[in-house]
């Protein structure tokens, strides 16, 4: 083979590996995020977890929101919604402990609260306690978790004239800095 034929012949392989990755990649975030970029009541993210694996994707509540909540075409003091996190453990064969973490990525608005199972915690970080288990049996349908977890920024909130005042201010200044509010989900599997 010639030094010319090398090169072309090396050319085509690098060429189909990149191509390859991109278009993996493209799948890889439109599978992950099913439903992440429309406006439904529920966005879905999920994760495929199998041993020792981990997997991250991001949530911006911009992509949660409730419609009929929103003032003003934006996510304020009065708006809600929710999302949920699918973890799909159907192609892992023995039990499996699952942890799932959160790391924010930008500031919370401060009354902007997180609901799991009828428990509110006004951190992501602090339901983390709640978002970890064991996936176990050989029933593949029993191998899918689905965590729905809920959030609202509630308006005046506060038990005394001055407390409600107090977090108004919050709220406006929240409102005025916040862009939009993201956090990565972290979701590890490990081998029982």
């Amino acid at each position: 083979m010639s030094a010319y034929k090398k090169i072309v012949f090396w050319f085509i392989i690098f060429f189909t590996i990149i191509l390859y990755l991109i278009c993996k990649n493209i799948y890889s975030n439109n599978k992950n995020k099913e439903g992440g970029e429309t406006k439904l009541e529920i966005a879905k993210w999920q994760f495929n977890v199998t041993d020792g694996e981990k997997e991250l994707q991001t949530i911006e509540l911009k992509n949660t929101y409730e419609q009929n909540t929103l003032v003003n075409g934006k996510i304020a003091p009065g708006t809600s919604g929710k999302f949920d996190i699918v973890l799909d453990a159907r192609d892992g064969e023995t039990d499996l402990n699952y942890v799932i973490r959160f790391k924010e990525i930008n500031a919370k608005p401060k009354n902007l609260q997180f609901i799991y199972n009828g428990i509110i915690e006004n951190s992501i970080n602090n339901l983390e306690k709640l978002l970890q288990g064991k996936i176990e049996g050989d029933d593949r349908e029993k191998r899918i978790k689905i965590f729905t977890i809920e959030w609202r920024w509630e308006k005046e909130t506060g038990e005394t004239q001055e407390e409600i005042q107090l977090n108004n201010i919050q709220d406006t200044e929240d409102g005025i800095n916040l862009e939009e509010y993201k956090f990565d989900i972290f979701i590890e599997g490990s081998q029982i």
